[in-house]
């Protein structure tokens, strides 16, 4: 009973002595002035002690440096990736990392080596390009022709002479009086009478055909482009059946995008 009793008693103790640091914190300065010396010093250095400390245990963070050892084993060629990474690469659609995943196919189905496996490559590549200009003659007449259209429309709107033979040849309205014409932006807004009605139907048109085309994406759809390069791979990996089909396809996928051949 008696060790019990100084057990309470000092924990009693101990509970009044935290408590009167927790209202010692929260007392305004005017009250501690009444406090001792030493109780108001023991306080006042409390907290640089904690910082202190808290700072000395921190870890403190070196940026990592490489050594000249690390740096001579860095791969430079996609020869020289492991397959792990290599086949993430591929999967991305990395055009270097197809062709090494399929020279590395060719090198295990023909049981050749790596120079040897290349030329197979080649000829792979070849057979996807073979007749892809004309296969891509219908994007390349959009392409010239946006082209075309978008830098002729600057004399047709602002140039004078131009904008008077198309007005004789196309349009046939009347012309702006002599004074109404003297600047390019008076030449503009004379021939915006007849050119806006086409720019903003053409205008419109895109932006119908392009909002088609997202919603289209969201669904699955295809577009002409990715169809004609899936049907392409399709061929490329009937022709050398001997190899793996998935690799053959995605080889023959990214030539047709990226327009590579080596």
């Amino acid at each position: 009973q008696h060790l019990v009793a100084n057990k309470i008693g000092t924990t009693n103790a101990t509970t009044k002595m935290l408590r009167a640091g927790v209202r010692a914190a929260a007392t305004p300065k005017t009250l501690l002035l009444g406090l001792p010396k030493t109780t108001l010093a023991s306080r006042a250095m409390s907290l640089p002690v904690v910082t202190r400390s808290l700072q000395a245990t921190a870890p403190q963070s070196v940026p990592a440096r490489p050594t000249l050892e690390e740096a001579k084993a860095m791969p430079r060629e996609y020869s020289e990736f492991p397959n792990d990474i290599l086949l993430l690469m591929a999967a991305q659609g990395d055009y270097g990392a197809r062709r090494e995943r399929l020279l590395r196919e060719i090198m295990v189905v023909d049981s050749s080596s790596w120079d040897d496996a290349g030329a197979k490559v080649e000829d792979i590549a070849r057979a996807t390009k073979a007749n892809l200009f004309m296969a891509t003659i219908p994007r390349r007449i959009v392409i010239y022709s946006a082209l075309f259209a978008g830098l002729a429309s600057f004399p047709l709107c602002f140039h004078l002479d131009t904008a008077l033979k198309f007005n004789e040849l196309f349009v046939t309205a009347d012309v702006a009086s002599d004074k109404d014409l003297e600047t390019f932006l008076e030449v503009g807004s004379w021939t915006w009478n007849w050119m806006e009605p086409p720019l903003g139907q053409i205008s419109f048109f895109i932006l119908c055909l392009q909002l088609a085309r997202d919603q289209g994406a969201t669904i699955g759809k295809k577009s002409f482009s990715e169809i004609l390069k899936e049907k392409r791979a399709r061929a490329v990996a009937d022709t050398f059946r001997s190899y793996n089909r998935k690799i053959v396809e995605d080889f023959a996928e990214t030539v047709f995008t990226t327009n590579n051949s080596s």
